[in-house]
C-alpha cells in the first residue's frame, strides 16, 4: 500500500492524492491518520476531505506537459 503524499506548509499538509488534511502545533500533527494513504476517490479509494481550491478559487486544470 502506498504512503501519503504531502504537499507542507507551515503549520498544515495536505495529501495530493486523497486529500487528507492535517495541522500541527507542537510538533504532533492531528488529526491522527494511517500512514496507508487509501488512495485516489476517482479510482475507487475513499475521500477523507474535499478538495483543495486552487488559489483564485477556480477549479484546478492540469496543463499538459
Amino acid at each position: 500500500m502506498p504512503q501519503h503524499l504531502w504537499h507542507e506548509f507551515p503549520r498544515t499538509r495536505f495529501c495530493e492524492v486523497c486529500y487528507a488534511t492535517q495541522t500541527t502545533l507542537r510538533a504532533d500533527w492531528s488529526p491522527p491518520l494511517s500512514t496507508i494513504c487509501p488512495g485516489d476517490p476517482d479510482d475507487g479509494g475513499r475521500r477523507v476531505r474535499l478538495r483543495p481550491r486552487a488559489p483564485s478559487g477556480a477549479p484546478r486544470v492540469l496543463e499538459m506537459a
